[in-house]
């Protein structure tokens, strides 16, 4: 584990997508990298509570045969950036994905707000991760 991160970093053998080579158009306010990678944290815990089988480095990185734990990334993704307000640039180059490939988590999830059952999990989770966040801040 790198000791700048507050979970493990991608494993190298594991294919992620494009190179990160990616910038912001903007600049970030100070802090908002560590910000940004601690309400990731603080929202893959919380995901992690409502998937017990699933570990939260699973749910940060989830090995590309399971798509539970792809489907929890997409929540902990969505809880981070519309939630807790991480910026989805600095979660791209994180996760070494492309904007593209966060933005449609991001539309995946807003589109199963609409049934009831997932909305109520999701506000749990959501509870749970600002939580989650006020602790390590």
């Amino acid at each position: 584990m790198r000791d700048d991160l507050p979970f493990p970093a991608a494993p190298s053998s594991i294919p992620c997508g494009r190179a990160s080579a990616r910038r912001d158009t903007q600049p970030s306010p100070p802090g908002a990298h560590e910000f940004s990678l601690l309400a990731f944290e603080a929202s893959c815990s919380a995901v992690a509570d409502s998937f017990p089988h699933l570990a939260v480095d699973d749910i940060a990185y989830p090995p590309p045969d399971w798509p539970d734990a792809k489907a929890a990334q997409q929540i902990a993704l969505h809880l981070a950036i519309r939630e807790l307000q991480a910026r989805q640039a600095v979660l791209a180059e994180q996760l070494d994905r492309g904007r593209s490939q966060i933005a449609r988590a991001l539309k995946i999830v807003g589109e199963r707000m609409e049934a009831p059952e997932f909305e109520r999990a999701y506000r749990a989770m959501a509870e749970n991760a600002k939580h989650s966040l006020e602790d390590k801040a």
